[in-house]
C-alpha cells in the first residue's frame, strides 16, 4: 500500500461502499481497520460483479391500498475502478481458491463445483474467524460470514477463518446452488 498509497486505499474502499472511517494506516490495505460485516459484503459484492448497490433490509413500505410509503431501493451503478483493475482483484481473490496455496484452496475440490473467489480472515488472538465470498458478475451472489463470541472472547488458538467460518459459506453455496435458488453459479471470465 505504500507505492499505491493510503490515500488511494481509502478512496478506493468508499467507492466500494464502505462507510466505516477507517485508519490511515499502510496495514489498513491489509485488513487492520475494523468493517461491520454488511459493508466488507457489499464491497465484495462490488468487487465480484462491478457494480456497486446500497444493501437493504427493507424494500419498501406499501399500504393495502398499493400506495408506496417509502422506498428503499436504488439502482446499482458502476463501481468507479477501471475494468482491467477489477478483473486483477477477482483474479487475486480467486488465487486465494484455486492456488494450492491459498487460504481457501479447500473450495477447489471436486465436490465444491461452484466457482467462487473469497478472503478468509482471523483477527488477533484468534476472537472472529471470517470468510467472505462470491460468485460472478450482477447475477452473483456474496456472502459473509463471521464466527465470533459475542462478549468478544477467543475463539481458540487454531480456530481461523479457513477453519471455521469457510464450511458455513461452502454449505451455503452448495445450498444455493444445488436447490437452484439463484439458478446456476456464474462463471469467471477466463
Amino acid at each position: 500500500s505504500r507505492e499505491v498509497g493510503i490515500d488511494s486505499v481509502l478512496r478506493t474502499s468508499k467507492s466500494l461502499g464502505v462507510r466505516t472511517p477507517l485508519e490511515r494506516y499502510p496495514t489498513t490495505a491489509l485488513g487492520a481497520s475494523a468493517v461491520n460485516l454488511l459493508e466488507l459484503a457489499n464491497a465484495y459484492r462490488a468487487m465480484a460483479s462491478g457494480v456497486v448497490a446500497e444493501p437493504y433490509v427493507i424494500k419498501a413500505i406499501v399500504r393495502d391500498s398499493g400506495e408506496v410509503v417509502a422506498d428503499a431501493r436504488r439502482g446499482p451503478v458502476p463501481a468507479s475502478i477501471e475494468v482491467e483493475a477489477l478483473s486483477l482483484i477477482q483474479e487475486g481473490l480467486r488465487g486465494v481458491v484455486r492456488l494450492p496455496g491459498g487460504t481457501a484452496h479447500a473450495l477447489a475440490s471436486r465436490d465444491f463445483a461452484i466457482p467462487v473467489m473469497g478472503k478468509t480472515g482471523t483477527t488477533s488472538e484468534f476472537r472472529d474467524a471470517i470468510f467472505v465470498g462470491s460468485t460472478f458478475g450482477p447475477s452473483g451472489i456474496t456472502a459473509a460470514v463471521r464466527i465470533g463470541f459475542d462478549d468478544n472472547r477467543s475463539l481458540g488458538s487454531r480456530e481461523t477463518g479457513g477453519r471455521l467460518a469457510l464450511p458455513v459459506f461452502q454449505a451455503l453455496m452448495l445450498g444455493v446452488y444445488r436447490d437452484r435458488i439463484m439458478g446456476a453459479a456464474p462463471q469467471f471470465p477466463a
